[in-house]
Order: structure tokens, then C-alpha cells, then sequence
């Protein structure tokens, strides 16, 4: 099977398990959290009725006389703190949502229409926000939850808490598969980028290996020797001397611009004089032929660059 077919291939079976997690992840029910949910639904029903007679006085009643709760916090259609109220004096509670404010703001948007949150390390204490009807923050005591529903104090917190880190909100088929698509497009288009510059390297690898000898005209220039042949007259090089040579043979009968050639001899951060290429080339056509009796292989054009004359030979 060619290369690109097997990427096509392996990118299509991940993109696959991709979509099959997350579907998995989507539908999967938290047995723990709905019961908790489903217990607290109609546990909290009285504060709806408290907030919408306004009766601050007794829903603060109510809330110090349930044992679950440690502190209440609502917010109307504005999303504005409207329990408790800080125009009146602070109860000995308020202090947690006050402290907390930021924090309760944070939670109850990522609610989808509920999100939990441990309020401290031990996780003695749980925050639980919904945004069904009015919004609200409830503290909740985690042991005398898990008493309530019988479930014990670690399994209840693992139940409540995985979710909101491993699940995702509640379903929207058309948001979830433009997801995918998306994905998808990234990772084809990851790979078939992958694939085209894997070939242009291999292409321009291909072209010219610069550990085997080439040749230039009638000169054999040998990259691990370091040293070029014309008839009988060998002469060593620099490494400078060989990238010049390697660039211009790469561009047969091309016009190589000078900054190309600083950029391939002395490379990119170089800063280069007015005469340094040139005075390099004149002593690099010294060593290629003393005598002068051979074709000249770098060929100078006046006011663009240097080049070599391959059509010449």
C-alpha cells in the first residue's frame, strides 16, 4: 500500500475511535449524580417559593433549619445576587458567599443546567449550582448528604465530581458532529501535509546526496575527501568552498544571486561585506584551475550573480 494511502488509512481509524469516545463519553450516565440530583430537586424546591413571595426573612429560616444546608445563594433572570441581600445585615453565613462570589459566578456558568465543585480539600463541604428556572448555589454538608442517600462519603464524592471532569454536557448533535468534522479536516490536513514535505525532502534528497562525488563539467568534486579532480590536477577545498560549489550545481546554467550564495557559504545571520563573496570566488577559481586550461565552471554575470555554465561543456 503507497504512503499516503496508509495515512489516509491510520488518520480515518483515528478520527473512528475518536467518535466512538466521545459518544461513549456522552452517553454514558452517572448513576450517582442523578440520584443525587433527582433527591435535591425536590429537597430545594422550597427556595423558588421563598424567593418568588420575597420572603428573605423566611427562606434564611428555612435554610438554618436544614441540617444539609450550610449556605444559599440566587440570582435572578439579570444575573444579579439577589439572596443573600447585601443591603441588609450580613448573617453569620453570608461570609461564604461573599468570599466566594467570583468563584459561585465561575461554577454557575459552566452549568449545563448543573455543575458540583468540592469547597475544600477534604471536601467536606460541596458546592452545587443549576440554572433550570432561577440560579442557584447551594453549600451543601457532604456528610449529612451521604447519610441521607446512603451512599458512602467517597464513592458519593467520586460519583459527583468524575462527571464534571470526564463528561460532557448533555448532548447537541449537530454541535458534536461539527466537532468531529472539524477534527477530522485538522487531522487529514495534518497528514497530508506530513506526507508532501516527507516527499519534497525526499525529492530534494534525492537530487544530490552531498557525501558522493559529482560532478561539474570536467571537474569531480568529492564531498568526503574534501577535494576536486580536472585531469590530472587535484587540490583540496573548504567547506565554504563546497557549499558555493554545491549551490551553484544545483542551479545548472541558472543565475544564483549573490545573496543566495552568502546565504548557502556563510549562512542566513551573516552581515556580508561589499567584497567578500567576490574576493572568495577569485581565490576559489585559483584552486578549481591555476593554469587556466580548463572551462571555467563558475561563470560571473555582471551586476546579478554567478553561475555555472553546464550547457557549456
Amino acid at each position: 500500500m503507497k504512503l499516503h494511502q496508509l495515512a489516509f488509512s491510520a488518520a480515518l481509524s483515528v478520527a473512528t475511535l475518536l467518535v466512538s469516545f466521545a459518544s461513549f463519553a456522552v452517553t454514558q450516565p452517572n448513576n450517582i449524580r442523578q440520584q443525587t440530583e433527582s433527591f435535591l430537586k425536590d429537597e430545594l424546591a422550597w427556595i423558588s417559593g421563598y424567593i418568588d413571595e420575597n420572603n428573605q426573612t423566611g427562606l434564611r429560616i428555612k435554610q438554618a433549619s436544614t441540617p444539609l444546608i450550610e449556605t444559599i445563594a440566587v440570582w435572578n433572570a439579570n444575573h444579579d445576587l439577589i439572596f443573600p441581600d447585601t443591603q441588609s445585615s450580613a448573617h453569620l453565613n453570608d461570609y461564604i458567599v461573599t468570599n466566594n462570589y467570583p468563584r459561585l459566578e465561575a461554577l454557575l456558568q459552566t452549568a449545563t443546567p448543573t455543575a458540583w465543585e468540592a469547597y475544600d480539600i477534604n471536601v467536606d463541604a460541596l458546592f452545587f449550582c443549576q440554572s433550570e428556572g432561577i440560579s442557584v448555589c447551594v453549600l451543601l454538608k457532604t456528610a449529612e448528604l451521604s447519610a441521607v442517600l446512603s451512599i458512602p462519603k467517597d464513592q458519593l464524592v467520586t460519583g459527583l465530581l468524575a462527571e464534571t471532569k470526564h463528561l460532557a454536557a448533555p448532548r447537541n448533535d449537530g454541535y458534536f458532529y461539527g466537532l468531529i468534522l472539524i477534527l477530522l479536516t485538522i487531522l487529514l490536513g495534518s497528514t497530508a501535509y506530513i506526507f508532501f514535505q516527507r516527499k519534497n525532502k525526499e525529492s530534494t534528497a534525492t537530487s544530490h546526496d552531498t557525501n558522493d562525488i559529482f560532478e561539474m563539467g570536467d571537474m569531480k568534486i568529492d564531498p568526503r575527501r574534501m577535494c576536486i579532480t580536472r585531469g590530472d590536477y587535484s587540490e583540496q577545498i573548504s567547506v565554504r568552498d563546497l557549499k558555493l560549489l554545491t549551490c551553484l550545481f544545483q542551479h545548472p546554467d541558472e543565475v544564483v544571486s549573490k545573496d543566495k550564495l552568502y546565504n548557502a557559504g556563510w549562512g542566513r545571520d551573516f552581515v556580508p561585506s561589499s567584497r567578500s563573496l567576490e574576493q572568495h570566488i577569485v581565490t576559489l577559481r585559483k584552486k578549481l584551475d591555476p593554469k587556466r586550461q580548463y572551462k571555467p565552471v563558475i561563470e560571473t554575470v555582471h551586476g546579478q550573480g554567478y553561475r555555472f555554465p553546464k550547457e557549456s561543456f
